[in-house]
């Protein structure tokens, strides 16, 4: 089984450079499945990928979505070590219009994926592990449908 969750993420897994920025090598990207954040390794950023709801696109048979790799770092150490990261993400997922996964178990195929965007330097105030902390993402619109749609 190999979702397309897995594949974004087994994508970042991959990348030495990426891994070296974030400085905590795979103990810095967290997200692999759909699981709330678990603990990081304090001193280094870390990066969370979620997916967010999709929703019926204009297109017929398929549905737009978006995919996010959240960042997170020590506020003392401001958003440089965030933004090369981030950065390099960028590069991970360049816009494809031909499609580039397929979940071998739904039979779901993303159809098409479009340019990342940077979000904003802000502070997570939320609860748990990332409170307090440094926080940018980048997002990745894409289209899915089914294979045979």
């Amino acid at each position: 089984m190999t979702s397309l969750r897995s594949q974004v993420y087994a994508t970042a897994l991959a990348d030495s450079t990426l891994l070296a920025l974030l400085g905590g090598g795979a103990a810095s990207l967290l997200g692999a499945d759909a699981t709330p954040l678990p603990a990081h390794r304090p001193g280094t950023p870390f990066l969370y990928l979620e997916f967010d709801a999709e929703v019926d696109s204009l297109a017929p048979n398929v549905v737009d979505g978006l995919f996010r790799w959240r960042g997170y770092d020590d506020p003392q150490a401001s958003y440089a070590r965030l933004r090369s990261a981030l950065g390099r993400v960028l590069r991970l997922y360049p816009a494809d219009p031909d499609g580039v996964l397929r979940d071998t178990t739904t039979g779901e195929v993303i159809v098409w994926t479009g340019h990342g965007l940077l979000g904003p330097e802000t502070v997570d105030v939320g609860g748990g592990i990332s409170a307090g902390l440094n926080q940018q993402w980048v997002t990745f619109p894409y289209r899915k449908g089914h294979i045979g749609f």
